[in-house]
């Protein structure tokens, strides 16, 4: 067995507990387990491998070592590679090289009770960031009776998440309609008799939206959730994390309720949690408003296993602001 296969099969053999508790994890976390540039995740019966083009380990090495690995223990019955490109837009209009096992199309896997559509053979990251998951768990608990705005919210996980836990409005908004339909997709799959709150969809530039709330005048959200790309385009524009996120967050603070509270991600290499927060209360201050209290944001520590510089995945905080 080589090097590289050796690897692989102890990531797996770590992460197999896992399977009692979720159907959707990560499997292989880069560094976190000594192998740089892969980044495996699980979605029910299909893993899919993340490779860099530029990372010194073949994509004919991995996909050698991918077909021998120990999948039954994971629970994996098909395999896919996606090669990211320089370029994430490269990325993105690239399709996966199934490694082994039948095809999937889109289907169904839930997650602490809440159930999503993924598609891991034509979306990069499936339709679900894993990296969300205690995120998800936690607007489930404590989202009752709120009014709740979320930003770039892509296929709706975090607002159906809140919706399901009963909050009383949530507003879900991006300015892709691709995503906002499979968003509605989602929320299909959760309808049921016990949730009573409403939610909308509205396809607009978060800017966009946001600066209208703002013209209305008001706080009217109990929570808002921004969820942003590092850099994204619209037809209004572009955003980056870096030049945009703290004029956004000073106005999406402007129609936030006193007490409300502001979550705010990114995966953004060069940010950490204190750069995240940093933001939220310079632009807290020049609203007049503070932060009363915080908790930082990371991805669940079983699974995501690299850390600080090293990690890609999501860091945030949840701010309460009054």
């Amino acid at each position: 067995m080589s090097a590289l296969s050796s690897k692989l099969a102890e990531a797996l053999s770590r992460r197999s507990p896992l399977l009692n508790q979720f159907e959707a994890f990560r499997l292989v976390d880069g560094v976190g387990d000594d192998l740089p540039s892969l980044f495996i995740d699980k979605f029910g019966p299909v893993a899919l491998a993340h490779l860099h083009e530029a990372a010194s380990i073949s994509p004919t090495a991995i996909e050698s070592a991918l077909k021998s690995a120990p999948w039954s223990g994971v629970g994996v019955t098909t395999v896919y590679l996606r090669i990211h490109r320089r370029a994430s837009k490269e990325t993105a209009e690239s399709s996966p090289s199934l490694v082994m096992g039948p095809a999937t199309e889109k289907f169904k896997i839930s997650e602490h009770g809440v159930s999503y559509f993924v598609n891991p053979s034509q979306q990069v990251n499936a339709g679900l960031f894993l990296d969300m998951r205690e995120v998800r768990e936690r607007l489930i608990r404590e989202s009752v009776g709120k009014k709740i705005l979320n930003l770039f919210c892509f296929t709706g996980s975090l607002g159906i998440s809140a919706y399901v836990g009963k909050a009383n409005f949530v507003t879900q908004v991006d300015s892709s309609k691709s995503a906002l339909s499979w968003g509605k997709e989602n929320l299909e799959l959760n309808e049921s008799e016990e949730v009573s709150g409403e939610i909308k969809f509205i396809s607009e530039d978060a800017f966009a939206f946001v600066s209208r709330e703002c013209r209305r005048g008001g706080a009217r959200y109990d929570r808002i959730i921004i969820d942003p790309p590092s850099f994204g385009r619209s037809k209004k524009g572009t955003f980056s994390f870096t030049d945009n996120a703290g004029t956004l967050v000073a106005e999406c603070i402007s129609i936030l309720k006193s007490g409300g509270d502001l979550i705010l991600t990114t995966n953004k290499r060069d940010f950490d949690t204190d750069d995240v927060l940093q933001i939220v209360h310079e632009q807290a201050k020049t609203k007049g408003r503070r932060l009363s209290s915080h908790q930082l944001l990371l991805p669940p520590a079983s699974d995501f296993t690299a850390s600080g510089e090293d990690s890609i995945a999501m860091k945030g905080i949840w701010a309460v602001v009054s």
